[in-house]
C-alpha cells in the first residue's frame, strides 16, 4: 500500500474529496502536488466545480496513494482544525535520536509499522517541522476509501526536541504507532505530555519555552538587549497593542469627547501594569481549555463546618484561555495575584492540573507507646517472644555453671 494506484476509486469520492477545498487553496495544492504532467497542464483558470471535473477525469483511473496523502497533507497544514496531543519521547540517558530528513523518519516508520498493519505513510517538512501523514487501512476502511478520519493520523516533530504532536489516535493503533515512534527515535518510552489544543505552534512553545515565557519571552526575543558589536542600535520590534493598552486608548478618547467616562483611571492603569508584570506585554500562547481538578477541603465562608474534601473539576474554555484571564484582570473582574495554577499557567507546560491539600489527612505524632499503654502482640509474637525469653535464660544458666566449674565453687548438676 506504501505506493500504486488505488483501486476501484469512485467519480462520487473523488468529488467528496476535492469539494472541501476552496477554489483558491485547490490550484495552490495542483501547483503544490502536480508532479504529474496531466495535472500541471491543467487549466488552472476554470471555475471550482469545472476543475473539480477535470481533476476527476484526469485522475480516475491513475491516483495513486502518494498524490491522495500529498492533497490531504496540504488541506490539513493549510486548513487544520483538529485537536492536536503532546507526547514526549522519553529517555532515560537524554540521548533521543534527532531526526531531521524527511525521507529517513518516513522509511523508518513505514518499516516499524509493517510489521502490524497495511499502511500508507508521508512525511514532508512543512514551516520548521516534519509534519506525517499515517492512514492505515482495516476491514472498517476499504482500499479504495481515500482518507478516513478515525483512520488518518497526523504527527508533528520538531527536530532537536523530545516532543511531538498528534491528533486523535485510536484506543485499537495507539500501542502501535507509539511502538514504532521509540524504535525510530531510540527512545524508551512515550509519555503523554497532558497538554492538547488546536494551535500546534503554541503546543510546542510551552513546552520548550517553559522557562522563558510571560515578562521573560521580551528578553527572549531580544526586544530588550541589543547587540554590543553591531554598528548601529537594532530597531525594537514592533508589536501589536495588548488588550489593556486599547482599553485605555479607548477610554481615553472617550473622555476627550465628552463621553461617559470610568472614574477608576488610576485602578485600570494600574491593573494594566500588574498584567504586564504577571503575563507579560507580548500575546500569550494559545489553549483552548484548562482543567482544574479540585479535592480540597472547603475554605470558603459558611456557618456550617464542612470536614469532607471537596471535590470538582473546573474547566476554563475559549479561544484563548491565558488571554482570557489577562483580559479579566484588566477590566477589574479578577484580582492580582491569580492562584498559582493559573499565574503560571504559561509556564506549566500543561493544561490538565490536579490540587490536593498536602495535610488532609492529620498525621499523628510518631512518639513510643507508654509501658503501660504497650501495643499488644498477635498470640504468634508472644509464643516466639516466650521462646527467645526462655532460650535467653537457658544460655544465661549455662554460662554459669561453666564459671562455677572453672571457680570450682559449688556443685553442678547435669
Amino acid at each position: 500500500m506504501q505506493s500504486g494506484v488505488i483501486p476501484n476509486v469512485s467519480a462520487a469520492g473523488l468529488r467528496r474529496f476535492f469539494t472541501r477545498f476552496s477554489r483558491d487553496d485547490l490550484v495552490s495544492v495542483i501547483k503544490h502536488v502536480g508532479t504529474d504532467a496531466l495535472l500541471v497542464e491543467q487549466d488552472l483558470s476554470l471555475a471550482k466545480t469545472q476543475l473539480i471535473t477535470r481533476l476527476i477525469y484526469v485522475l480516475g483511473t491513475v491516483l495513486t496513494y502518494d498524490q491522495v496523502a500529498r492533497f490531504d497533507l496540504y488541506y490539513f497544514q493549510q486548513r487544520s482544525t483538529r485537536k492536536w496531543k503532546a507526547l514526549k519521547l522519553s529517555n532515560s540517558e537524554n540521548r533521543i535520536l534527532s531526526i531531521s530528513d524527511a525521507g529517513i523518519l518516513q522509511a523508518s516508520l513505514s518499516r516499524h509499522l509493517a510489521l502490524y498493519f497495511d499502511h500508507h505513510v508521508l512525511v514532508q517538512q512543512f514551516k520548521n517541522a516534519l509534519w506525517v501523514r499515517i492512514f492505515v487501512q482495516d476491514s472498517v476502511v476499504p482500499a479504495s476509501q481515500l482518507t478516513s478520519h478515525t483512520n488518518t493520523i497526523f504527527l508533528i516533530y520538531s527536530p532537536h526536541t523530545p516532543y511531538v504532536m498528534t491528533t486523535a489516535i485510536k484506543k485499537s493503533q495507539h500501542d502501535f504507532i507509539c511502538q514504532a515512534l521509540v524504535a525510530s527515535f531510540h527512545c524508551n518510552a512515550v509519555e503523554d505530555a497532558a497538554l492538547s489544543g488546536k494551535d500546534y505552534t503554541s503546543l510546542l512553545d510551552l513546552l520548550v519555552n517553559k522557562t522563558s515565557q510571560g515578562v521573560y519571552a521580551e528578553y527572549r526575543l531580544n526586544m530588550h538587549d541589543s547587540n554590543p558589536l553591531a554598528r548601529e542600535a537594532p530597531q525594537q520590534r514592533q508589536r501589536s497593542a495588548t488588550f489593556e493598552e486599547n482599553l485605555l486608548k479607548r477610554i481615553t478618547e472617550a473622555s476627550r469627547a465628552g463621553a461617559v467616562v470610568a472614574d477608576d483611571m488610576d485602578r485600570a492603569a494600574e491593573r494594566a501594569d500588574a498584567n504586564d508584570a504577571a503575563f507579560g506585554s507580548l500575546a500569550p500562547p494559545q489553549l483552548q481549555k484548562i482543567e482544574v481538578t479540585l479535592n480540597t477541603r472547603f475554605s470558603g465562608d459558611c456557618r456550617y463546618s464542612i470536614t469532607a474534601p471537596f471535590v470538582g473539576k473546573v474547566k476554563f474554555e475559549g479561544p484563548s484561555v491565558i488571554e482570557g484571564l489577562k483580559q479579566l484582570v484588566a477590566v477589574g473582574a479578577a484580582d492580582t495575584p491569580l492562584p498559582p495554577v493559573l499565574a503560571n499557567l504559561h509556564s506549566s507546560g500543561q493544561s490538565k492540573f490536579a490540587i490536593y491539600d498536602r495535610d488532609a489527612a492529620p498525621r499523628r505524632a510518631a512518639t513510643p507507646p507508654a509501658a503501660s499503654q504497650a501495643t499488644p502482640r498477635p498470640s504468634s509474637q508472644r509464643r516466639k517472644h516466650a521462646a527467645n525469653t526462655d532460650d535467653d535464660a537457658a544460655n544465661s544458666e549455662q554460662a554459669a555453671r561453666g564459671r562455677r566449674r572453672r571457680s570450682g565453687r559449688g556443685p553442678v548438676f547435669g
